[in-house]
Protein backbone atom coordinates (compact mmCIF):
# COMPACT_ATOMS: atom_id res chain seq x y z
CA UNK A 1 0.00 0.00 0.00
CA UNK A 2 1.43 3.95 -0.87
CA UNK A 3 3.76 1.86 -2.98
CA UNK A 4 5.31 0.09 -0.21
CA UNK A 5 5.33 3.27 2.60
CA UNK A 6 2.83 1.54 4.54
CA UNK A 7 1.77 -2.05 5.46
CA UNK A 8 -1.87 -2.82 5.80
CA UNK A 9 -1.83 -6.47 7.47
CA UNK A 10 -4.61 -8.28 8.85
CA UNK A 11 -3.77 -11.34 11.66
CA UNK A 12 -6.30 -13.22 13.68
CA UNK A 13 -5.70 -13.95 17.26
CA UNK A 14 -5.10 -17.21 18.04
CA UNK A 15 -5.68 -18.12 21.98
CA UNK A 16 -1.96 -17.87 22.84
CA UNK A 17 -1.72 -14.42 21.89
CA UNK A 18 -0.22 -12.77 24.15
CA UNK A 19 -3.12 -9.42 23.94
CA UNK A 20 -6.15 -11.92 23.94
CA UNK A 21 -7.98 -10.78 27.30
CA UNK A 22 -6.15 -7.36 27.03
CA UNK A 23 -8.02 -4.19 26.61
CA UNK A 24 -6.28 -2.12 23.11
CA UNK A 25 -4.87 0.62 25.89
CA UNK A 26 -2.61 -1.76 27.66
CA UNK A 27 -0.76 -3.38 24.93
CA UNK A 28 2.22 -1.55 23.82
CA UNK A 29 2.53 -1.33 19.57
CA UNK A 30 5.69 0.67 18.70
CA UNK A 31 5.14 4.27 17.31
CA UNK A 32 3.64 4.21 13.85
CA UNK A 33 1.54 1.00 14.25
CA UNK A 34 -2.18 1.11 14.49
CA UNK A 35 -4.70 -1.44 15.03
CA UNK A 36 -7.49 -0.12 12.40
CA UNK A 37 -10.23 -2.39 12.74
CA UNK A 38 -11.45 -5.32 15.40
CA UNK A 39 -13.70 -8.06 13.18
CA UNK A 40 -15.82 -10.00 15.66
CA UNK A 41 -18.23 -12.38 14.30
CA UNK A 42 -17.93 -10.63 11.15
CA UNK A 43 -18.85 -7.22 12.52
CA UNK A 44 -16.58 -4.47 12.65
CA UNK A 45 -15.64 -2.40 15.98
CA UNK A 46 -13.54 0.29 15.10
CA UNK A 47 -11.41 -0.04 18.41
CA UNK A 48 -10.78 2.36 21.13
CA UNK A 49 -8.12 1.62 24.30
CA UNK A 50 -11.24 0.34 26.26
CA UNK A 51 -12.06 -2.25 23.74
CA UNK A 52 -11.06 -6.19 25.17
CA UNK A 53 -9.12 -8.26 22.60
CA UNK A 54 -11.08 -11.90 22.41
CA UNK A 55 -9.39 -15.43 20.46
CA UNK A 56 -10.48 -15.33 16.80
CA UNK A 57 -10.66 -11.29 16.92
CA UNK A 58 -9.66 -10.17 13.38
CA UNK A 59 -7.40 -7.57 13.34
CA UNK A 60 -6.42 -5.27 10.65
CA UNK A 61 -3.01 -3.40 11.51
CA UNK A 62 -1.38 -0.38 10.02
CA UNK A 63 2.22 0.09 10.16
CA UNK A 64 5.30 1.73 8.74
CA UNK A 65 7.58 -0.63 7.39
CA UNK A 66 10.21 -0.45 9.75
CA UNK A 67 7.75 -1.32 12.76
CA UNK A 68 5.83 -3.92 11.37
CA UNK A 69 7.58 -6.98 12.60
CA UNK A 70 7.51 -5.42 16.20
CA UNK A 71 3.97 -4.92 15.81
CA UNK A 72 2.85 -8.37 14.34
CA UNK A 73 5.19 -9.78 17.75
CA UNK A 74 3.38 -7.73 20.36
CA UNK A 75 0.29 -8.51 19.26
CA UNK A 76 0.95 -12.63 18.10
CA UNK A 77 4.34 -13.02 20.11
CA UNK A 78 5.25 -14.99 17.29
CA UNK A 79 9.07 -15.05 16.59
CA UNK A 80 10.49 -14.98 12.92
Amino acid sequence: MGEGLVNLTEIVLNSDSPVVGKHLKEIALPENALVAVVIRDNRPIVPRGGDLLLAADRLVLITLPENHGPALRALTGERG
